[in-house]
């Protein structure tokens, strides 16, 4: 029981030395712009104007719920490419 406990002591040690380290790389990658509302924005629109699999429609503007599953099926082709690999 002693040592389950010092493994844990010694888990939580690390992450905490480490968690600094992250958020300065973390900070590092950003830009102002990420920040920036109207960026967000034209991100978005950016991605709710992506075709779905199997649409061939370009320029429509797609609900959330079309581009959850157009994920999901981008997600179980790669998923299925690999457990066949």
């Amino acid at each position: 029981m002693i040592y389950f406990i010092l493994d844990m002591l010694r888990k939580h040690i690390l992450i905490m030395l480490l968690l600094p380290v992250a958020i300065l790389i973390t900070g590092h990658f950003l830009h102002a712009r990420d920040l920036d509302p109207a960026y967000a924005a034209v991100q978005v629109s950016r991605l709710m104007r992506m075709p779905t699999p199997g649409q061939g429609q370009v320029g429509q503007v797609q609900t959330f719920g079309e581009m959850a599953r157009g994920m999901t099926a981008d997600i179980k082709q790669v998923i299925g490419r690999r457990v066949e690999q």
